[in-house]
This record gives C-alpha cells, structure tokens and sequence, in this order.
C-alpha cells in the first residue's frame, strides 16, 4: 500500500508530521509492502504553484492520505479519486503508521475537516 504523509522534512521514517496539510515542506510516500520511502518537495497553490497539493498528490497514486489536518475540500478531492484519507495523526511517519496499522487514526469526513483555512487542527 502506498501512504502519503505531508511532512516537515524528508527525514525518511523520522519525518515529522506537517498539521496543515497544505502548508507542508513536503510530501513524504512510503511503500509498505517494500518500506520504500520517498519524499518529494511541495510546489503546491500554498507554495507559490498553480495546482492544490490534493491534485499533486494523486498524481503520485497513493490509496491512502494521512495528516494532522485537512480541509474538506481537499477531503474531497482525494475521495473523487478514490484515495482514502485519514486525519488527527501526530508524530513521526514511525510513529504514525504504527497508529494507522492498529486502527488509532480515524477516517477522514466532513465533521473532522478543517473548516477554516488558516486552520491547525
């Protein structure tokens, strides 16, 4: 399965969680079949570019989102494509995936969604 987690560096499984999903330095994917991990810089609309980090994302073909925060309308954009998202997660991708694994980390819907858009949730 392949996971993207939005990070503050690309510091492989000792990466940090970026909260605000868009605003993140990068977006880090990890293979669990294989433990390969990759990062990729953001150059998403909050970074200066012209497409939103949902959009760049799926390009890349996860089945699944995890993040601190997120707003709906990204909520929206990965479900379109089918990539399941969670949210609430915290800590390092260790950390994180150790949580998704044992079913500590809630699915994604409208009622958990950022609702404003300099959020920190």
């Amino acid at each position: 399965m392949k996971i993207c987690i939005p990070t503050q560096d690309a510091n492989g499984l000792d990466s940090m969680i970026e909260s605000h999903f868009g605003r993140a330095d990068y977006f880090t994917f990890v293979e669990t079949d294989t433990n390969q991990v990759n990062s990729m810089e953001n150059r998403g609309s909050h970074k200066g570019g012209n497409r939103t980090p949902a959009e760049i994302i799926a390009d890349e073909k996860p089945q699944v989102v995890i993040c601190g925060g997120m707003g709906p309308r990204a909520i929206q954009i990965f479900e379109s494509k089918q990539i399941s998202v969670y949210n609430g997660a915290s800590g390092s991708i260790k950390k994180i995936l150790d949580d998704f694994q044992a079913g500590r980390i809630q699915r994604a819907s409208g009622d958990t969604a950022c609702q404003e858009h300099e959020h920190t949730c």
